[in-house]
C-alpha cells in the first residue's frame, strides 16, 4: 500500500539521518558527488513478479550505498515471511575518498562503521572488497580482471535469487564502474 511505502522511505530516511549525525556527516554528506554528476530522480518501474526464493545480494560501490539505494526496497521485501531470506551486500571500496576535506583513514573507519551498523539493522552480512574509492573507471587491467574475479566467486559460492547493481548512469563514475565489472 501507498502508507506502507511511504512508512519504509521514512523509516529509511530517519536510519540515513541518524548514521550520519552520529559521525558528524550531516553536513557534508552532498559533497561526495563528484563535480560534474548529478542524481537525478527516477520514477518505478511498474511491478514485475520475480523468484526471490534464493539469497539477495547487492553489489555496490562504497558504504552507504546500500541505505541509500536498496535497503528500503529490500526492508520492504523482508515484511512478507515468503522473502525474508539471507541479504549479502558486495563492497567494492571502503568509501574512503567519499567525504571532502576528511582524512581518508577516518573516514573509511566511519563509513565501515555506519555500513555495519546499518547491515544489523537489516540483518545483511556485508563482504568488503578493499579496492580504492573513487577509482573503479581507472583500476589497471589485470587489478580489473582481479575484481571480475572476485566477484564470479561470490556470485558462485552465495548462489543469489535477485541480484541487485547500481544502473550505468552518470551519478557518479565508481557507480556505473561497479555495474559493468558485475556484468563483465
Amino acid at each position: 500500500s501507498d502508507r506502507l511505502k511511504k512508512s519504509f522511505r521514512h523509516y529509511e530516511a530517519a536510519l540515513l539521518s541518524e548514521l550520519f549525525r552520529r559521525n558528524g556527516r550531516e553536513d557534508v554528506v552532498p559533497t561526495a558527488t563528484p563535480p560534474g554528476y548529478e542524481y537525478t530522480a527516477e520514477y518505478a518501474l511498474p511491478y514485475a513478479p520475480v523468484d526471490a526464493s534464493g539469497p539477495i545480494m547487492q553489489i555496490a560501490a562504497h558504504p552507504g550505498d546500500g541505505p541509500d539505494f536498496f535497503y528500503a526496497t529490500y526492508l520492504q521485501m523482508a515484511t512478507n515471511t515468503t522473502y525474508r531470506n539471507d541479504y549479502h551486500e558486495i563492497l567494492l571500496t571502503d568509501g574512503e575518498g567519499g567525504v571532502d576535506g576528511w582524512n581518508p583513514e577516518r573516514t573509511r573507519q566511519i563509513r565501515i562503521e555506519e555500513a555495519y551498523a546499518g547491515a544489523e539493522l537489516v540483518g545483511g552480512t556485508l563482504h568488503f572488497l578493499g579496492y580504492p574509492d573513487g577509482s573503479l573507471s581507472s583500476l589497471a587491467e589485470h587489478v580489473k580482471n582481479q575484481l571480475v574475479t572476485e566477484l564470479a566467486a561470490m556470485i558462485g559460492d552465495i548462489q543469489p535469487g535477485i541480484l541487485v547493481v547500481h544502473p550505468p548512469k552518470n551519478d557518479h563514475p565508481d557507480h556505473a564502474y561497479s555495474f559493468l565489472l558485475t556484468l563483465a
